[in-house]
């Protein structure tokens, strides 16, 4: 049966010291519902054996995060048709100091404020860690790879094969 590749593909831009995080590589993703900046809903859930999921965890004041972004933004550029992108911000206080960031950084993919409902962060996090952190997570929604910051060559290596393996076989 053919079914879409379903790699979840989370990028936590939030630690690359990975003791704060309550998920390790190997581990179940925990499923999460959140609200983008622009009131549609996201479900990881959603996306499980139907399409991948980006998810970039940012703050606006991350001076390594604002790097990894040009990289984030030609990835999406190049893999959004297969590949579902969302940033989650989880540390600034101001919902507009976000929506400004996104507008004026052209962020294309849409982008939630984790601050006051921590959805994402209750499931992910336990405590303080470095940013950036990114976590992949598979097609049957297994943490396959969890890393610090990234290099676009480092991205495309992880992504790699989404764009062309779009559907499998079981």
């Amino acid at each position: 049966m053919n079914r879409l590749l379903a790699v979840v593909l989370v990028i936590i831009t939030a630690g690359s010291g990975f003791s704060g995080l309550i998920v390790a590589k190997g581990d179940p993703a925990p499923d999460f519902s959140i609200f983008h900046l622009k009131g549609k809903r996201f479900n990881l859930a959603d996306y499980k054996g139907k399409k991948a999921v980006f998810i970039n965890i940012f703050s606006i004041t991350c001076e390594p995060c604002k790097e990894e972004l040009p990289f984030i933004i030609k990835l999406y550029k190049k893999y959004s048709e297969n590949v579902e992108f969302v940033g989650i911000d989880i540390t600034d206080p101001k919902k507009i100091d976000v929506e400004n960031f996104v507008k004026t950084s052209g962020i294309p993919y849409p982008v939630c404020w984790d601050l006051i409902s921590k959805t994402f962060y209750n499931r992910y996090i336990k405590g303080g860690f470095n940013m950036p952190t990114s976590i992949f997570i598979d097609v049957d929604g297994n943490i396959k790879e969890i890393t610090g910051v990234l290099k676009e060559d480092e991205f495309e290596n992880i992504l790699g094969g989404v764009k062309n393996d779009k559907k499998r076989t079981d």
